[in-house]
């Protein structure tokens, strides 16, 4: 079973849209594919002869037009590891409930002649803390909520807050988020009165109904605002690794779900982090569990949030 599949070279994928762009009718020059080549992968080398090579061979070529050598669309194929994956995928409950079960069946039939594994010989827990990926409750909520996504309909649900807080209400729901580092599943939905959006974890909700009433759709566009608007009011987070109690690998973990960019400065590490307004009080929290390893350049908010901390928690000892 091959693990670096042929046909699954990035370039070669990016060819093989380009003919189905021109088997639908779009025109292209030579210079135009290799041009879209260039921008797509900035750093593969300086002459692009390889890529000339395969324009050549993929294409009938000249400068001012590129026809292909059948006018038919190329499917992409599936290499057998990604088989072999997704037949394995299928035998996990919390897969099963966010699919449909009419897609439920038909990939299962598609797949009946493909091997399969025992999942814990693909997938391997990165914490048994979070949500219990078996109960009941949580898998009827997954797929409830995922239907009501598909078909674009409000939900009635209630939702209990770690104080104990009881809501319930009816939203439209936007979005299901999976944090691989504390394994709970999230739901974000927009809310109308306060105009905004708000993350709640699925495993808290109760109660979960469709409702008849569609979702709006001007609230993705206000959804994406609110998003770009966060994002755009937040300093971005600069942090400073020191290389020991495997900070780097921490902090990397911790933040899988950011946006962010790193190098290496005078033999420590500089992390930059985009986050939204909204998930300070979760950024904070995950910079405690990073100790002494890390130390915040900016924002300047954030460290005297932080320094306040650690001062309270100071005077707790002493009194």
């Amino acid at each position: 079973m091959e693990l670096f599949h042929e046909v699954k070279n990035a370039i070669f994928l990016k060819l093989l849209e380009i003919s189905n762009k021109l088997a639908e009718g779009q025109e292209y020059s030579y210079q135009q594919i290799l041009q879209e080549i260039k921008n797509a992968f900035p750093n593969i080398e300086a002459d692009y002869s390889l890529e000339e090579n395969l324009i050549n061979e993929m294409f009938n070529t000249n400068e001012n037009e590129v026809k292909l050598h059948i006018n038919k669309p190329v499917p992409f194929l599936p290499s057998q590891v990604e088989l072999f994956w997704l037949k394995t995928f299928l035998k996990s409950p919390i897969n099963q409930a966010l699919l449909s079960q009419e897609l439920y069946k038909k990939l299962n039939e598609a797949l009946l002649a493909v091997p399969e594994s025992d999942l814990d010989n693909v997938w391997q827990k990165e914490t048994y803390l979070g949500d219990d990926q078996e109960n009941k409750q949580l898998l009827q909520n997954l797929n409830i909520i995922q239907a009501a996504l598909i078909n674009q309909k409000k939900i009635s649900y209630t939702n209990t807050t770690l104080d104990g807080t009881i809501y319930d209400a009816i939203a439209s729901p936007h979005r299901i988020e999976y944090s691989l580092k504390e394994n709970k599943y999230r739901l974000i939905i927009w809310n109308e009165v306060e105009n905004r959006a708000i993350k709640m974890n699925i495993a808290n909700i109760s109660n979960i109904k469709i409702q008849p009433t569609p979702i709006p759709p001007n609230e993705h566009i206000a959804l994406e605002g609110f998003f770009n608007d966060q994002l755009a009011s937040t300093t971005p987070l600069l942090l400073k690794l020191t290389p020991k109690n495997n900070a780097f690998e921490r902090a990397f973990s911790l933040f899988a779900n950011y946006d962010k960019t790193a190098y290496c400065e005078n033999n420590d590490y500089i992390l930059k982090i985009n986050y939204h307004r909204f998930e300070e009080q979760e950024i904070i929290q995950n910079l405690l569990s990073l100790g002494s390893a890390i130390t915040v350049i900016e924002p300047i908010a954030i460290r005297t949030k932080i320094f306040d901390i650690y001062q309270q928690s100071y005077q707790q000892l002493c009194d």
